[in-house]
């Protein structure tokens, strides 16, 4: 697997070397440019996920630099997965991204993921834990 930056930042996407299956995670629900209710769980589609890897929800404001890690891991069935209920107790515009883990990801994400993830008791990280990847593309939504 290469290793490529992404929008010159210190986290790595993972790309797929020639002739690999194309490893992917959208987000599908909230679309992109959606308003909708605070309370949102995360679901999409994933190909490519490999035996000890997973795959969290990381939220941020559009203008922000900190990372809020918000929701998983998430359950992934075939190609379709979801992830818990986010309460976003203050309105306004959010970004969100699937985040892939290692077995080493995994465990420092799930000390950074509170069991009832609302906005507000959601603690910020400056940089991504290591072992994880920003795996998808952004999706901006509102919550009302």
């Amino acid at each position: 697997m290469l290793l490529l930056r992404d929008r010159g930042s210190d986290q790595r996407t993972p790309i797929p070397a020639s002739g690999r299956m194309v490893q992917t995670a959208r987000i599908v629900v909230p679309a992109m440019g959606a308003s909708g209710s605070r309370v949102v769980e995360f679901s999409g589609t994933v190909t490519g996920l490999q035996r000890g890897e997973t795959l969290w929800i990381i939220l941020k404001r559009p203008a922000g630099q900190l990372y809020y890690p918000a929701a998983g891991p998430c359950s992934v069935d075939g190609d379709q997965w979801t992830c818990g209920k986010v309460d976003l107790d203050k309105p306004g515009g959010y970004m969100a991204f699937p985040l892939l883990a290692n077995e080493e990801g995994t465990l420092r994400m799930a000390a950074l993921v509170p069991a009832r993830a609302t906005w507000s008791a959601l603690d910020p990280v400056d940089r991504l834990p290591g072992g994880t990847w920003q795996w998808g593309p952004e999706v901006l939504f509102a919550a009302r």
